[in-house]
Formats: C-alpha cells, structure tokens, sequence
C-alpha cells in the first residue's frame, strides 16, 4: 500500500492540559453538533393572577387548565412583534409546546396571525368569554410560513399538587389548536399529573430526570432552531440547574441562568452536543452545509 494521503489521515493526539481547558470553561464541538433553543415561559394566566393575590389559591379547582388573562394576551403581542422584528436571527424551524392550555394559547398568540377569509390553517379556534376563568379571542391562524408544532408532555409543568397543572384531554386539545401535533402524546386523559394527584409534587430530582430526556429528545430533532414554550418550574427548577455547578459555567453565568422566567419572557441558548450518536446530527465524518472540504482535488 502507498503512503497515507494527509486527507486520510485522523490525529490522535490528546489534550496535554485537560484541567487547563476545564479551567478555560470553552467547549469546541461541530456546528452540526449544536442547536440554538428559544425558552419561552407562557404568558399570565388566571392562576398566576390569582397565585400573586394568595399562593393557596393555586389549590382551588377553578384554576385547572387555566386560560391566559387579558394581560396575558397583552404579553403574547408584545412578544409577537419581538418576533417578527427577529425572524430572520432567531429562523424557527420547530415549535415545541407543552400541552398545558395556557402555553399552547401562548404559542398561537406568538407565533400565529389575524384570520382572514383565505387562511388555509386554524392554529386556535375562537373562546368565549367566561368570568375570570377565559377571554373571548378571535380565531387565530397559522401563518403560511409557519413552522411545525409540536406538543411534548416532557416540557409541561411540575406534576401533581396544583389542579392548575392538570392538563384538558388531548382530544380537547386536539380541536381547540388544530394545527398542533399532538401525535407524541398517547394518552388522552391526564395520566401523567393523576399519578402523582393532589398529595404529592414532583420532585426537584424527578423534573431534572424529565428535563434531561427532553434535552435528549431535542438533540435527536433534525432542526437546528428551536422554540419551546413551556413553565417556570420547568425551566427554573428542573431544565437550566442542569448546568449549575457544572465545571463549565462561573458562578455569575450561573445566577443568570437561575432567574426566574417572567410571564411570556423568551431566552436563547446554543445546545452543544458530543454524543456522535445523535440522530439530530449528521453521521459521522459528514460535514455540516457551511463547511467546506478543501484538498488536492480543487482545480483539477
């Protein structure tokens, strides 16, 4: 056999100061490895209206599944034209929605349009108003461009104890938000939050569980640009304290990451992943769109 050619060849050299580069807190993996996630918690509903008058509130009944608030419809519109203003930096390829009501009304005041008489696609059906529990909104449609939806239960909120994080069925779901797949879910009824019930929370350690296989779901996700609409505990307790304490991040970087989310507030965050067994990733030794290969062969 003939000499290796230079393309052929893989170095196997290692790091000679891993705790300097640990120390550095810079990771270096290929673009095609990487995602950028647009965290949104949902806008004000009628439960967070009532939680800030008196956290026991958040056990009454008549929050369960609750609707936004007119100030939560507000919030969506002011983060639509953030949007808009954005769609060409932040260029959504997927929307993630957990499957509670007040985030998928979140996700249809965000990402969806004024109906008009040539809309193809409803993103959410007209509601009527009923006193201090939901607001009269006009259909909602889905914009030409719009990306796929898709309702994940991994990303709702902290199970059991509070009625208000007791999802509708999905087939109620599925006819109030036609545009939603909700094909991940396949259980209609609430089973998730009944197992747990009105006696017991999830746990801080169970909703880290769940929040680290939703990472691993997104990163076996074709698209690079996601967006997920999902819940302060979610967020706060279970998604970003994945990454506290973790040699990478400074205290400072830290204490931002653990704020929590306000009503209808968005973050973005880069994704790097190092598992070259992803399926959201290409295969190995196959470069990303924006690489390009060089070598001996140009000009011939």
């Amino acid at each position: 056999p003939g000499k290796m050619r230079n393309k052929d060849r893989v170095s196997r050299a290692n790091c000679g100061d891993v705790g300097a580069v640990t120390a550095a807190r810079v990771t270096l993996v290929p673009l095609s490895n990487s995602k950028v996630i647009h965290l949104i918690r949902h806008a004000e509903g009628f439960h967070n209206k009532a939680g800030k008058k008196n956290p026991a509130n958040y056990k009454l009944p008549d929050y369960e599944d609750a609707h936004l608030t007119p100030l939560g419809w507000a919030q969506t519109e002011a983060l639509q034209a953030h949007v808009a203003a954005k769609k060409k930096e932040l260029a959504v390829e997927l929307i993630v929605v957990s499957p509670m009501t007040r985030t998928l009304e979140t996700a249809a005041g965000v990402f969806g349009c004024a109906s008009s008489g040539d809309s193809k696609d409803i993103f959410m059906r007209e509601s009527v108003a009923q006193e201090n529990k939901c607001v009269e909104r006009p259909t909602i449609a889905a914009p030409a461009d719009l990306p796929p939806v898709v309702a994940c239960e991994l990303c709702r909120e902290q199970l059991g104890g509070n009625p208000c994080d007791k999802r509708r069925p999905i087939s109620e779901q599925r006819r109030t938000f036609p545009i939603v797949d909700f094909s991940q879910i396949k259980v209609d009824e609430d089973a998730e939050w009944e197992s747990f019930g009105l006696g017991r929370r999830e746990s801080v350690a169970e909703i880290q569980h769940r929040a680290l296989c939703f990472l691993q779901w997104l990163e076996n996700r074709p698209e690079r640009s996601i967006a997920v609409v999902a819940h302060s505990a979610f967020l706060t307790l279970g998604l970003l304290p994945l990454f506290v304490g973790h040699p990478g991040y400074d205290l400072k970087l830290a204490d931002g990451m653990g704020k929590y989310f306000q009503n209808c507030e968005m973050r973005s965050y880069a994704m790097a992943s190092a598992n070259p067994n992803a399926q959201g990733h290409p295969p190995a030794g196959e470069s990303d769109p924006l690489s390009f290969p060089g070598g001996t062969a140009i000009g011939k």
